[in-house]
């Protein structure tokens, strides 16, 4: 089963654009809920940049995706 730090762990790996830092060394990452196959990711960025929004989606879905057949919800 996949755990909330399974998850941080793939996010410190997604580099907020621009930055060298990740969202979670930056503390933008507010929440994750696991249910079952699905999880919820909270963020909450500086940035109202919609190109900034969708890179950080399709990155953080992607990393989340090696943990297994999992939908992933992305709340920025």
């Amino acid at each position: 089963m996949v755990t909330q730090a399974d998850i941080k762990e793939r996010l410190t790996q997604v580099i907020y654009p621009g930055f060298t830092k990740s969202i979670v060394e930056f503390g933008f990452l507010k929440n994750i809920e696991i249910e079952d196959d699905s999880i919820s990711i909270e963020l909450n960025i500086p940035s109202a940049d919609l190109n900034i929004e969708a890179q950080l989606q399709e990155e953080i879905k992607k990393r989340v995706s090696f943990l297994g057949d999992i939908q992933v919800e992305v709340i920025i």
